[in-house]
């Protein structure tokens, strides 16, 4: 987030970039399909100063470059580990062909925003009542007015992003490296429970595969999805261990620290701005 919205905006801060992360790891593990977070973190770029046209842009190229970040390690590591995949978990074929799918949709639809404008516009409008009934915008009128600007913010941020691959390679391989370290911690498990070393390939891919078919599941945090789908995988992996315990501590580092860790954060933030707001309040009186 730091490294597009510096490029988007011109400038921004490691603590606003903190704060849209968490925001994002706390409000889609609570909601259904995911999709709370987006809302919460244009209200935190906003409140570091950024049109709202620049934070759905900011917003919408971190989702595209997310989700191919997602497709390329599940196609690179199902190429050099299908034969085993496919031994090992049967149909496992049939489990990638749906997630790439997925994936692949869900990335069209994303890119159609980024590149059309009259997309782009719903999307603002969207944005915009959505901020409205929550009432994070009291005044929503007001920014309507501003519509066109933050269109012209929008599609103004969509060119120069998508015309620096600079800010696109060094976006994309912070991304992949936490996908890869989100990926690989079964296979932790298993060398720490089982002393298993093999199947590093073949976890990372199933994992982005699991990713990908589960991300939709309407339920917060994709529960009973995950973890059905994801029993059917570790079973193959995991053979002297208990596979509810295993698939309960894969949740907990995967899921639940996200809800800890991102609901401290936010409340510590938001305590602080408080804080902050009371010293300027003072500061003018004074």
């Amino acid at each position: 987030y730091y490294v597009i919205t510096k490029r988007v905006n011109g400038k921004t801060s490691l603590r606003t970039a903190f704060r849209v992360t968490m925001a994002g790891q706390y409000f889609n593990s609570i909601t259904p399909f995911a999709a709370g977070g987006q809302p919460f973190q244009v209200y935190y770029l906003m409140k570091d100063g950024i049109p709202v046209g620049r934070c759905a842009n900011i917003i919408m190229v971190k989702s595209v470059l997310f989700e191919i970040c997602v497709f390329v390690i599940s196609v690179v590591s199902f190429i050099f580990s299908a034969g085993i995949l496919n031994r090992i978990i049967g149909k496992f074929t049939m489990f990638f062909i749906i997630g790439v799918t997925i994936n692949l949709s869900v990335i069209a639809f994303f890119g159609l925003f980024l590149l059309n404008k009259n997309a782009a516009r719903k999307v603002v409008d969207w944005g915009f009542n959505l901020l409205g009934k929550l009432r994070i915008i009291k005044d929503l009128d007001k920014y309507r007015k501003r519509k066109e600007d933050e269109l012209e913010g929008f599609r103004g941020g969509s060119e120069l992003i998508l015309s620096d691959r600079c800010v696109i390679v060094k976006a994309s391989f912070y991304q992949i490296l936490n996908l890869l370290l989100q990926y690989a911690i079964p296979w932790f498990m298993l060398v720490s429970m089982e002393g298993n070393r093999k199947y590093f390939f073949e976890i990372i891919a199933s994992q982005a595969v699991l990713r990908e078919v589960t991300a939709y599941v309407p339920s917060p945090g994709a529960s009973g999805g995950a973890e059905g789908i994801g029993y059917f995988f570790f079973r193959n992996f995991f053979v002297a261990s208990p596979i509810v315990s295993v698939i309960l501590i894969w949740r907990i580092f995967t899921y639940y620290l996200n809800l800890v860790i991102g609901g401290i954060s936010l409340v510590f933030i938001r305590s602080k701005d408080k804080k902050e707001s009371i010293i300027i309040e003072h500061g003018k009186a004074a």
